[in-house]
């Protein structure tokens, strides 16, 4: 086989709790994720030149520094480097969101490359090769409804959680996580422990509505405090309907979790307007 395709799919954080600050700068986290349906789709073709080639619907994502660069390059360098692929990349994820695109992209680069390469690597060898490339990459190489732990390199997979609807409202411009978790550590605020609440509902079956109950971020207070206008999209997603609306990650996406389809269309229809990026999508 010289190609393949594979789509790469978003995620949220239904939980995220920022425990405390290791001695090697990152933070410890324990963060309940979810994937979703919204997601990019690359296209993998292996060349003759020995070259890592990247293009894509947004040109100035195609760089070095894009993961899926970076990915591929990491796993020639260190098992094939005379392979070479050509790679083609269609961006639906807003870049820079909290939403995971990025690491995305390069787990489904280290999947479709371990195939087309013919590497042989197990699962667990690619979470660890994907753990140097990002803190999300492990999740994003395994998905589902998945509990991560350490900087999320310590994975346990969990009980799927309920199909939930969502809407994702995305700010003009975009947040970097080392600067939200900057912001938290000078804000010296203390987890809120969500994490706890998600798991026992999870566990326990809970229908959405108790699991919207549990849901929380702790770094929101962070990224309202770098974005305020995100104070302002959620009280839109609420009055417009939504029973809970929160920060993805580490910003500045919100997401509207709503009843149902319907509800997240009409929703999504009436912010589209105020808001230049507008989503809907469900848990997958």
């Amino acid at each position: 086989m010289t190609g393949i395709s594979l789509t790469a799919y978003g995620k949220i954080n239904l939980s995220l709790d920022v425990l405390h600050l290791r001695a090697d700068g990152y933070h410890e986290l324990a963060t309940v994720m979810q994937s979703v349906a919204l997601g990019d789709s690359l296209t993998f073709r292996v060349n003759d030149t020995g070259t890592v080639n990247l293009e894509c619907n947004k040109p100035e994502l195609a760089n070095r520094d894009n993961l899926v660069v970076k990915g591929a390059q990491l796993l020639r360098e260190r098992f094939c480097p005379k392979q070479g692929v050509d790679i083609h990349l269609e961006k639906r994820i807003p870049v820079a969101a909290g939403l995971g695109g990025g690491s995305s992209d390069a787990a489904a680069t280290l999947k479709a490359l371990n195939h087309l390469w013919g590497l042989g690597l197990s699962t667990s060898s690619l979470v660890a090769i994907g753990a140097e490339l990002g803190a999300d990459v492990p999740f994003c190489l395994v998905g589902g409804t998945v509990l991560a732990q350490g900087i999320g390199d310590k994975l346990t997979l969990l009980k799927p959680a309920p199909t939930l609807w969502l809407v994702l409202v995305k700010p003009p411009g975009g947040l970097r996580a080392g600067e939200v978790y900057q912001c938290w550590d000078a804000g010296k605020w203390e987890s809120n422990h969500y994490t706890p609440g998600v798991l026992a509902a999870l566990e326990g079956g809970a229908p959405p509505y108790r699991l919207l109950q549990k849901v929380g971020n702790d770094l929101e207070r962070a990224v309202k405090s770098l974005l305020p206008e995100a104070e302002e999209i959620e009280q839109d997603l609420l009055q417009g309907g939504a029973l809970k609306a929160m920060v993805s990650g580490s910003g500045p996406t919100i997401i509207g979790f709503v009843a149902d389809e319907e509800q997240a269309i009409k929703l999504a229809n009436s912010l589209s307007n105020k808001y230049p990026e507008v989503h809907v999508t469900h848990t997958i």
